[in-house]
C-alpha cells in the first residue's frame, strides 16, 4: 500500500479512468477497494448513473432492492449524491405506479436533492414490451418527481415509449437543451401555471410519434409545447404521415439560421421530397431510407431535392430494401441508374458514405442457394461512378 501512498491523486484517478474506459464496471468496482486513494474516482464512475425498474422486471434488481441499496449507501456515505449524474426508470405495462405513487421511491430521491445530487440527464422508457406504460396521476408525476427532482438542473431528457405524458413536462425543465422522444403519446398539461419561459432546445430527436407535437409558433395539434426551437442545431425526425412532414417544415422555418445536423428516417407509408434550401448553415445531413417498394426511384428524388445545398460537408445514405419475393427483387435492379445520379449529385465535394441493405423472404436453405445469383446480379447493376477514394460503400445481402 505504501506505493499508493506515494503516488500523486492525478495519477491515480488516470489510472482509475484508463481502467474503467478499457475494463468496464467490473474492474471499476475492484478498484474502489484497492486503497481509500482509489475509492473517490472510482464512485465517480460507479454512481455516475442510478437506475430504478419495476419489481417484476425481467432484468436486474428491482427498485426495492435498489431503494433500500440506495438509501443505505447515501445514510454511510452522503457525498455520493453529488456523483449522480443521470437518473433512469424503466417502466413495465403492469408496474408503472411506483413513480408517482411510491413514497420511498419519492422520499429516496429528495434525499437525493437534499445531500446535493444536480442530476442533468433524465431517461423515462418502458421496458421491452410491444405496449407503452401508462403514466398514472400525472399531476403528481409533474408536481413531485419533475419540479422537486428533476426539473431544476437536468439538460439532456429522454421518453421513450409511454403514454399520458403531461403535454407540459418537457417544458418544465428550464435548463433543458436535448430532448428525445420516441413511441410517446402526450395528453393534456396537468399545471395550473405554466413556466416562465420556454426551454431553448438546441438537439431535437422526434422518432414514432402517435401525436405531431405543438410547437411554439407550430400549432398543428395538442402536444409538446412552450419550447424555444428558435436555436436549434440538431435535428433528428421519423417521417411516416403528413403531418410530421408539415412539422419538420415548419422547424425549418424557425432554426434555419442556426440548424447544422439533420437527420431524417424515410419509411414506406410516406417518402416524399423535401427543401432544405433555406438551411444556409447546415454541414451534417443523414438519410435513412427503410422500404420494401417504390425502390431506388423514389429515393432518387429525394436525394435530388436535397443535394442543392452549398454548405453541406457530410451526407451519409443508408437504405434499407425488403423485397416481397424473388421477382420483385429482379425487377427493381433497373433503376439503379437514376438513384446513381442523385448519389453523384449529392456526394460531389463531400465527405461521403452510402449503406445499402438488401432483404427478401426466402425458405430455409434457399438463401444460401441463390446468394451468389445475387451478389453477381447486384454487381452487375451497381453504379460504376462509385468507384471513388472518397466514398466507402458496401452491400450487405441478408433474408429476413
Amino acid at each position: 500500500m505504501s506505493l499508493f501512498l506515494q503516488l500523486p491523486q492525478e495519477i491515480i484517478d488516470v489510472l482509475v479512468d484508463y481502467l474503467h474506459e478499457t475494463e468496464g464496471r467490473q474492474q471499476t468496482r475492484v478498484c474502489s477497494l484497492i486503497h481509500r486513494s482509489f475509492t473517490y474516482r472510482a464512485h465517480y464512475y460507479l454512481f455516475s448513473t442510478i437506475q430504478f425498474s419495476s419489481d417484476n422486471s425481467p432484468v436486474g434488481r428491482g427498485k426495492s432492492q435498489r431503494i433500500c441499496l440506495l438509501n443505505e449507501i447515501l445514510h454511510r456515505k452522503p457525498y455520493i449524491a453529488g456523483l449522480v449524474r443521470d437518473i433512469h426508470l424503466c417502466l413495465t405495462p403492469s408496474d408503472s405506479r411506483w413513480i408517482t405513487e411510491d413514497s420511498e421511491v419519492l422520499e429516496t430521491m429528495r434525499l437525493l436533492i437534499k445531500l446535493g445530487c444536480a442530476p442533468r440527464k433524465c431517461v423515462i422508457e418502458k421496458h421491452r414490451y410491444a405496449w407503452r406504460p401508462q403514466i398514472y396521476n400525472p399531476r403528481v408525476f409533474m408536481e413531485v418527481f419533475v419540479q422537486e427532482i428533476v426539473a431544476p438542473t437536468v439538460t439532456h431528457l429522454e421518453i421513450r415509449g409511454l403514454h399520458g405524458v403531461p403535454a407540459d413536462f418537457p417544458s418544465s425543465f428550464a435548463n433543458l437543451n436535448t430532448l428525445v422522444v420516441e413511441d410517446v403519446a402526450f395528453d393534456a398539461p396537468v399545471l395550473q401555471i405554466p413556466p416562465t419561459s420556454s426551454p431553448r432546445i438546441l438537439d431535437l430527436d422526434l422518432r414514432d410519434l402517435d401525436r405531431v407535437p405543438e410547437i411554439s409558433g407550430l400549432p398543428i395539434t395538442r402536444g409538446i409545447y412552450d419550447l424555444d426551437l428558435t436555436h436549434l442545431q440538431r435535428l433528428k425526425v421519423s417521417l411516416w404521415f403528413k403531418m410530421m412532414h408539415r412539422l419538420v417544415t415548419g422547424l425549418f422555418s424557425l432554426a434555419a439560421a442556426h440548424l447544422q445536423s439533420l437527420s431524417l428516417l424515410y419509411v414506406d407509408e410516406y417518402i416524399t421530397t423535401m427543401d432544405i434550401s433555406q438551411l444556409k448553415r447546415l454541414r451534417v445531413l443523414e438519410l435513412h431510407f427503410n422500404t420494401h417498394r417504390d425502390f431506388p426511384v423514389q429515393l432518387s428524388d429525394v436525394i435530388h431535392s436535397m443535394s442543392c445545398s452549398g454548405v453541406l460537408e457530410e451526407v451519409k445514405v443508408e437504405v434499407t430494401v425488403g423485397f416481397d419475393s424473388w421477382k420483385s427483387f429482379i425487377s427493381r435492379l433497373d433503376g439503379w441508374a437514376q438513384l446513381d445520379a442523385s448519389l453523384c449529385i449529392i456526394s460531389s465535394g463531400r465527405e461521403f458514405r452510402y449503406t445499402c441493405l438488401f432483404r427478401y423472404p426466402c425458405r430455409e436453405g434457399e438463401f444460401e442457394e441463390r446468394r451468389s445469383e445475387l451478389l453477381d446480379l447486384i454487381q452487375w447493376n451497381l453504379p460504376l461512378s462509385f468507384a471513388t477514394p472518397k466514398l466507402s460503400m458496401y452491400h450487405n445481402l441478408t433474408s429476413y
